[in-house]
């Protein structure tokens, strides 16, 4: 308890000193956490006091920017709308449940804003991308470290997660998107060897997971990938496909088990294709759609959960963004969140197409574009959205509308000489 009361102390005098750079550092312990976040301190577990942490720097480093700034420090309303109108709707159902949900959403999207506003100088956004770097890094060895432990992909659907203190899917996607950081190192020759290293652990690391929808999204991150490499002559890109091609190719055969229930799809009897994910997606689907009330307005959080078990048995999320939203705040809540997505794309659009940025920054807009993409892909085949592993998106985004405020004098461009 002292120990964790002195190290509170010194870290609040070097978030005094230093409040975006100990956000950022903040946010970069993710990995760290992700090894012992079901461990108990107390009522609560370590996963939910590093959240709680994390709400409070925000907080404060918002009001910070907020009092002091001479500049502009308004969060986009699409961020304010889906926060606040999730909490809304969610209330009325599981209280607790809303709770924890709403305090997740908040998170990684208010990160959004204090990432965006740090990014706003060539110092800040070095600093961003270096604290994303370093959750690739630290997703590597944590990732390494479960894999050693017997504490990973195949033994998780080998045992059904049991005995397990988490499944894959939360190391998968926090990798898959930290992937995007050593990528464009790579594209931009820094850390060059580290970062090609780096980028092929991470992916032979997705591919150990078996999460089916970690594979897909990695795949539209390396597509996004490889199209930029090629154009630009870099033969990282062959060695990008050769490293998830070639970790393909050793567990092809636990793969193809994982992919095989999707032949399902194009039987008589679909609904139990992809783990019963139809099923589930039709449970909640049906359910919603009963009333005209729900349709509107939804029935909370939790009412996904209900739908599913009193259709399957199942006491479970309904494995759809889309459909939880739906089945929580009904057709304004998930315009809400159609509306964040366009809003997303639309960001790292501005900087892969701005005629003003430089080839290297346009460059990184393109490998975001590839993310979104692939938050969009876990979204609605599985559920991203209450995943820690949004924080590390939510400093990819903010990173690129930062950037896209300085064309020409991003981070990567060369640096005047005055």
């Amino acid at each position: 308890m002292a120990v964790g009361l002195l190290g509170a102390a010194l870290y609040g005098m070097y978030f005094l000193r230093e409040p975006a750079f100990a956000l950022l550092a903040y946010a970069a312990t993710r990995p760290v956490i992700d090894e012992f976040v079901s461990v108990p301190i107390g009522p609560i577990s370590v996963g939910q006091a590093w959240g709680a942490g994390l709400l409070l720097i925000l907080a404060a480093f918002l009001i910070r920017i907020a009092l002091l700034s001479r500049t502009d420090a308004r969060a986009p309303v699409i961020l304010i709308l889906l926060t606040v109108s999730y909490t809304v709707f969610a209330l009325r159902g599981d209280t607790a449940l809303a709770l924890d949900y709403a305090l997740k959403l908040a998170a990684w999207l208010l990160l959004i804003v204090a990432v965006e506003w740090i990014a706003r100088s060539r110092t800040g956004q070095e600093a961003c991308f270096r604290a994303g770097y370093a959750v690739a890094l630290g997703s590597a060895i944590a990732i390494a470290i479960a894999i050693a432990r017997d504490q990973y992909g195949a033994t998780y659907y080998a045992t059904f997660g049991q005995g397990l203190e988490q499944g894959p899917h939360g190391f998968a996607f926090l990798a898959l998107f930290s992937i995007s950081f050593p990528l464009a190192a790579v594209l931009q020759r820094r850390w060059y060897a580290l970062s090609l290293v780096l980028v092929g652990v991470l992916a032979i690391e997705i591919t150990l997971s078996y999460v089916r929808t970690a594979l897909v999204a990695l795949a539209l991150i390396v597509a996004a990938y490889f199209f930029i490499a090629v154009r630009r002559r870099s033969p990282s890109a062959f060695a990008l496909a050769g490293a998830a091609v070639g970790a393909a190719y050793f567990v092809q055969d636990r793969l193809a088990s994982r992919l095989a229930d999707l032949q399902l799809l194009s039987s008589g009897d679909p609904s139990k294709a992809g783990s019963g994910r139809v099923a589930i997606w039709t449970s909640v689907w049906d359910g919603t759609m009963e009333s005209v009330h729900n349709i509107l307005f939804g029935a909370g959080a939790g009412a996904s959960n209900e739908l599913v078990n009193q259709a399957i048995g199942h006491f479970i999320y309904a494995h759809n963004d889309f459909l939880e939203f739906f089945a929580t705040g009904g057709l304004p809540l998930v315009a809400l969140y159609v509306a964040f997505i366009v809003w997303a794309a639309a960001s790292a659009r501005r900087l892969h197409r701005d005629p003003r940025q430089t080839s290297r920054a346009r460059a990184f807009g393109a490998i975001a574009l590839g993310a979104v993409a692939a938050f969009v892909t876990i979204s609605f085949l599985n559920s991203i959205v209450f995943y820690a592993a949004c924080i590390e998106f939510a400093v990819l985004l903010g990173l690129v509308r930062g950037m896209a405020g300085t064309p020409g004098r991003t981070f990567f461009d060369p640096a005047e000489i005055k």
